[in-house]
């Protein structure tokens, strides 16, 4: 897995990308470990890879957004 991480340039910072899923405050991998290429529409070379989520992941995903938004449904804008 290449490290991702955010750096300062010229007063510019980056932050690169991330190869794995944002899930329930975590960064995960899929739970059998499949990936899939993530390809660069202009000439078709590799980029990366991500996470291939199945279902379970998925349905973690969905309770943690739900879970949040009953707290975050009574914020402001500002």
């Amino acid at each position: 897995m290449i490290a991702r991480e955010r750096m300062q340039m010229h007063g510019v910072e980056f932050e690169f990308m991330r190869d794995r899923a944002f899930v329930a405050g975590e960064w995960i991998d899929a739970d059998d470990g499949k990936r899939f290429p993530i390809r660069n529409p202009a000439d078709g070379s590799q980029l990366g890879t991500v996470p291939s989520l199945g279902r379970a992941e998925t349905m973690r995903a969905i309770a943690s957004a739900s879970d949040a938004q009953k707290a975050w449904r009574h914020q402001t804008a500002k």
